[in-house]
């Protein structure tokens, strides 16, 4: 059993370390209801849509309900990259920091030596993970790619007439957007250069 206090240091930073990750991941975990593209008051994203018919309310929320399940992915890839980068991003400041008042403890004994060192092997794990897996970069993109369906969605409900002057017009600008946006992430799901969507803006 362990009574050396930079023994029993050492295992409550490690406890620590595991317990702040579960933290930060609860804390943040999304509460935007995705059904309703955000809205806690309505059924659905287009309930409250003032400016569109009844056949083009219809049609998007047909496409939506097709689109709602990646939008479900982006979520849950965008929140799992945000905690892991803020976890990552706090622990490395914090060790930075510290080292260099525990670096001339780590000569003092046993086990000031394996805190100093848990201390160093854990943060830089925890840099390199940040790094090699683009954790900030991916965290971006993924919020990123589901708020640009949010504001597909806003535009179309506020402001159709910038989609086309008809109703087919409107359906097929609009498919097209989603499109690219969903293309723009295929591409970043496996790791490539995004692939820009030519359209009209006509």
């Amino acid at each position: 059993m362990i009574r050396d206090p930079w023994g029993i240091a050492t295992l409550a930073f490690l406890l620590i370390a595991f317990l702040s990750a579960v933290a930060l991941a609860l804390r943040t975990k999304p509460k935007f209801p995705v059904r309703t593209a955000g809205s806690d008051t309505q059924e659905t994203p287009f309930s409250d849509a003032m400016f569109i018919d009844d056949e083009l309310r219809g049609w998007l929320q047909s496409h939506f309900d097709r689109t709602h399940p990646v939008l479900k992915v982006w979520q849950r890839r965008a929140w799992t990259y945000g905690w892991m980068h803020y976890y990552s991003v706090t622990w490395t400041t914090l060790i930075s920091l510290s080292l260099p008042f525990l670096i001339p403890y780590s000569s003092h004994g046993f086990y000031q030596r394996i805190f100093t060192q848990v201390v160093s092997a854990f943060g830089a794990t925890v840099y390199g993970m940040h790094e090699a897996f683009k954790i900030r970069d991916n965290y971006i993109r993924f919020r990123m790619h589901e708020s640009n369906v949010y504001g597909l969605i806003r535009r179309i409900k506020d402001a159709p007439e910038t989609f086309g002057d008809s109703n087919e017009k409107i359906i097929r600008r609009y498919s097209l957007e989603v499109e690219a946006v969903r293309e723009q992430a295929r591409a970043d799901e496996l790791g490539n250069v995004a692939k820009v969507t030519k359209m009209d803006r006509g």
